[in-house]
């Protein structure tokens, strides 16, 4: 500041003795506080004059004063260089001379949004569409022993005949409930931009879980299907393959598929939502007519769904025996055929909550379908007999015989109630990643390895003795059990 004044008061000085203060005289030139300072060369000033503090700096010195300057000694390797003066110019008002003004150095003040900051705001969407995959386990099913052996060395009266010294090979226990790999397709349409009532649709299977069983044997290890014999009123069984008589094989194969189809229109009940451009929240959310505001990352919502649901159920299990008697060279072929198929139709009616915090997503879903499921039952068997190489088919396996072959079907009152939780995070304004867990409970189906009967009255085996003697065994039960289903899911979900 000490060398800024000594300049000044050395410029007044000369100007006053070259140019005299009058009505010609310039206005003078006022500094604020909001000037911007004009850059100055570093000369320091003193009484003598102004001398240059660092070599090589010029001074400016005007014209008029050379007069007055010629016996100042001049600095070394100092550059002088004179100024032509002047004109005196018009009386003018007095000026300011303001400095561009300066930048901010901070961001004029803003709401803090979190869902702006932090990229979660979701835009407007009315259609979306989703594929998981579906890792599901199923209910079990009971099963009857198809399948027996027994030690070497055993009479063929006794052999493979339950109760005895014989082992199950197949069947005693439930096949299925084991994991089921599957997809389901879902898609909306909403009403508005604010993602609330709406229509909605699904689309899910579960693929096919068989069971197989195949033994060959020469006569070593002994295969036999056992069976309780109304005619002896105790255990006994059909051989196969048995040491020096038969040789032979045995095919099972069981399997068991599901799929639905559901649509339904999706009613909002309650919805507390922050949006972006609010300053809270409200029950009233942001919806504006057929539209809304950006909607912020927390909210809570209630809705209600209600629609039609459509579930397929079917069970396959097929017994295939070939024997060749080893003495004649006689050949048995029988095959016993069990098909059920379930399909249910109904109105359901579902509650769902969700949370969303950010881009975390937490959905609870309970629904029920109250309905009818029609049941099918087909049972069908078939023996070939080849004896000096001519083949003869009759109709009748070992556990399908002509007293229940047919077909049967009926309608029955069901419940399939369920549960669904599921979490998502928000990748994108977008797409969305879910996990979920899925339960499923139908009533009163059929189940093809359920409806076996293991009691036979030998008179109606191939060649049937007419007329028969005894019961009508096996006979027809169609005998109902419930199904389940449930397990994870991993999908993806795209907006737009």
């Amino acid at each position: 500041m000490l060398i800024l004044a000594s300049v000044f008061g050395v410029t007044n000085s000369i100007a006053d003795d070259v140019f005299p203060l009058g009505q010609e005289s310039p206005s003078p030139i006022r500094l604020t506080a909001a000037s911007k300072p004009l850059a100055v060369k570093d000369p320091r000033v003193f009484a003598s004059g102004p001398v240059a503090s660092n070599p090589g700096i010029p001074i400016i010195i005007p014209a008029a004063a050379n007069p007055v300057l010629d016996d100042i000694p001049k600095p070394l390797k100092a550059e002088v260089r004179v100024l032509e003066p002047v004109p005196p110019q018009p009386a003018l008002e007095s000026q300011t001379v303001m400095a561009a003004p300066m930048q901010p150095y901070y961001q004029p003040y803003e709401p803090y949004s979190p869902a702006v900051k932090m990229g979660f705001t979701q835009q407007k969407t009315r259609d979306w569409v989703s594929l998981e995959t579906l890792i599901w386990w199923t209910s079990k099913s009971d099963i009857p022993v198809l399948a027996s052996t027994s030690p070497a060395g055993i009479s063929p009266t006794q052999a493979g005949v339950l109760g005895g010294n014989a082992q199950a090979l197949f069947g005693g226990d439930e096949i299925f409930g084991d994991s089921q790999a599957g997809f389901r397709l879902r898609m909306g349409h909403f009403l508005n931009d604010c993602g609330g009532s709406g229509f909605t649709g699904e689309f899910f299977m579960l693929g096919s879980r068989g069971h197989d069983f195949l033994m060959n044997s020469n006569g070593d290890p002994i295969i036999a299907r056992p069976f309780f014999n109304t005619n002896t009123n105790a255990q006994d069984s059909q051989l196969i393959a048995y040491p020096g008589s038969y040789r032979g094989s045995l095919a099972i194969n069981a399997e068991t598929r599901m799929y639905s189809l559901a649509g339904h229109y999706w009613a909002e009940l309650y919805i507390d939502r922050c949006c972006d451009s609010c300053n809270g929240c409200g029950d009233s959310g942001c919806s504006s007519g057929n539209s809304c505001q950006p909607r912020g990352a927390d909210e809570t919502q209630l809705g209600l769904k209600i629609g039609p649901r459509f579930m397929h159920l079917d069970d396959t299990l097929l017994i295939n025996e070939t024997a060749v008697r080893i003495n004649t060279g006689s050949t048995f072929h029988l095959l016993d055929s069990f098909k059920t198929e379930n399909s249910f139709l109904g109105g359901e009616i579902g509650i769902r909550a969700k949370r969303q915090r950010g881009p975390l997503e937490l959905e609870v879903g309970l629904q029920l379908a109250i309905g009818a499921t029609r049941q099918e039952l087909d049972i069908a068997g078939l023996n070939t007999v080849t004896s000096g190489g001519v083949p003869v088919t009759s109709p009748g396996g070992l556990l399908a015989l002509e007293s229940n072959s047919g077909a049967w079907d009926r309608t029955q009152f069901s419940l399939v109630p369920g549960l669904e939780l599921m979490v998502g995070y928000e990748l994108n304004d977008r797409w969305r990643a879910t996990v979920g867990y899925n339960l499923l409970y139908w009533t009163n189906v059929l189940r093809a390895s359920e409806q076996i009967d293991g009691t036979i009255n030998t008179d109606q085996l191939s060649p049937a003795i007419a007329p028969g003697v005894g019961p009508q065994r096996p006979s027809v039960h169609l005998d109902e059990s419930d199904y389940l289903a449930h397990g994870i899911s991993f999908g993806l979900e795209r907006r737009w």
